[in-house]
């Protein structure tokens, strides 16, 4: 296991050079929206420059201007300096540059006060292009497809185990701008265009999990992921278990889950039993996994773990003392009460251990 100081270094470093990227970026995203500003001055400027060098006559006494001289104050002029003299007896066309350079420049101010103030805009407020622009500093990530109530919680586990992902939805949720708030930039769109999960930059995510609550917009999703990234990873929600399983078997899909059919173990056994945290099914057995207190005067003080195991169908995961937290806890470890136990076990299992750890009575119940 990683050290968790060594985990957070990495994660501050990769952070640390997706701003740098993104900071990249959003200079050239920045310079791409002048483009056409910039180019048009360029023409005016090289025109401007090329009408004074063969048109421009300097005052009695001066030297034939170089070009360099020209274009020096071609760029004066743009900026409101003081250029060449204006002489009104010289031609039509060069003293239109005297009047059109100074315009030129104004324009030029104004129009990038517009654009820059847009882009301030756009990455203040979280606009579409902002969010794309994020992603697309992204690498070895997660796609998220669909921010409902099973996508959000998606996110949630992935940003709390320290991956990262990039969200497509198709709607304004409520949960776009929590998202939003944990760094995770969201995609807004039709999550089964090809072009969308490109701006996903799905070439370089590890791994598409489609969970919107439309079982073929998650099929074709996946398709369409496995057809741009023949070896990525994709997880299906699906709603119908049997569906789930033909797809699985079907179609190049890793993984297809039933969420109903996941939360189904869980419900029942909630409702018949205690301390289930989770239910799962393997096999058509269904597992609990189980977070007990060992109870004051309880049948399972004294006992060695490795005992309870032979006993029981019981496998014990964690084990907390007034010591800390034992990720490995060693066979004959005793319990005491108070100590706290992770268990995964049968319903069967669960019951039998539930009814061990109750309190010992001095006499029989009649």
């Amino acid at each position: 296991m990683v050290p968790a100081s060594r985990r957070t270094s990495r994660q501050r470093i990769t952070r640390l050079k997706r701003r740098v990227l993104f900071e990249l970026r959003y200079l050239a995203l920045a310079a791409h929206s002048f483009r056409n500003v910039l180019i048009f001055a360029g023409y005016v400027s090289a025109f401007a420059t090329l009408v004074l060098h063969e048109g421009y006559v300097p005052p009695p006494g001066s030297q034939r201007l170089t070009w360099d001289v020209v274009a020096y104050n071609v760029l004066l002029m743009t900026c409101f300096g003081a250029g060449l003299p204006y002489n009104p007896k010289e031609p039509v066309l060069v003293n239109a540059v005297f009047f059109v350079l100074p315009i030129l420049g104004l324009f030029v101010i104004i129009s990038a006060i517009a654009r820059f103030t847009s882009l301030l805009f756009q990455r203040r407020w979280n606009t579409k292009e902002y969010q794309q622009l994020l992603a697309s500093t992204f690498s070895n990530h997660v796609i998220v497809g669909g921010l409902g109530h099973v996508g959000y919680r998606i996110v949630q586990q992935l940003v709390e185990q320290g991956t990262e992902c990039v969200c497509i939805e198709r709607d304004e949720t409520a949960f776009i701008e929590e998202v939003i708030a944990m760094g995770v930039p969201v995609i807004v769109g039709d999550l089964r265009k090809p072009e969308l999960l490109k701006k996903a930059q799905i070439e370089r995510a590890s791994a598409l999990i489609a969970a919107t609550d439309d079982d073929l917009v998650n099929i074709e999703t996946c398709l369409n992921a496995k057809e741009l990234v023949p070896g990525i990873k994709v997880v299906l929600r699906i709603f119908d278990q049997g569906l789930a399983k033909k797809i699985d078997k079907l179609v190049n899909v890793d993984y297809a889950f039933s969420t109903s059919a996941l939360a189904a173990p869980l419900f029942a056994a909630a409702a018949t039993t205690k301390n289930v945290i989770n239910s799962f099914v393997v096999e058509d057995t269904v597992l609990n996994t189980v977070e007990l207190t060992v109870a004051a005067d309880s049948r399972l003080a004294g006992r060695t773990l490795d005992s309870l195991r032979a006993e029981f169908e019981v496998t014990f995961l964690l084990l907390q003392t007034s010591a800390g937290l034992d990720w490995n806890p060693p066979p004959a470890h005793t319990l005491q009460s108070g100590h706290k136990v992770w268990i995964v076990t049968t319903t069967g299992g669960l019951r039998e251990i539930e009814a061990l750890n109750q309190a010992k009575r001095l006499f029989p119940k009649w």
